[in-house]
């Protein structure tokens, strides 16, 4: 267990505030906010892990809701963002004629 983000051996967030090493990292699609160690190493919320949690299981894209559903959309994800398993089974219209009726 380490007390900051950066000091986990595997993270490349010191690298970051080492600019002769910067060449090495890639940039990344989005830019990162001038305070972004410290906004690393803020603990998240209850419901931000919950989201973490089901973007890991499900394989879905992680952020705001309308980049999630823009870039699901852009990468094909769509089935991620969709409940697990097979949907539910709506209850029978009682006018349509069953195939197995019952006795009365």
């Amino acid at each position: 267990m380490v007390a900051r983000a950066e000091e986990w051996p595997w993270s490349s967030l010191a690298t970051w505030g080492q600019p002769l090493l910067l060449p090495v990292l890639a940039v990344g699609p989005v830019s990162r906010p001038w305070d972004w160690v410290a906004y690393v190493n803020q603990p998240e919320t209850e419901a931000e892990r919950a989201r973490l949690r089901y973007s890991a299981w499900r394989q879905a894209p992680f952020g705001s809701d309308s980049w999630v559903e823009r870039t699901a959309a852009a990468l094909g994800l769509e089935s991620s963002l969709r409940p697990a398993g097979r949907p539910r089974r709506t209850a029978p219209d009682s006018r349509q004629p069953s195939l197995f009726p019952t006795e009365s």
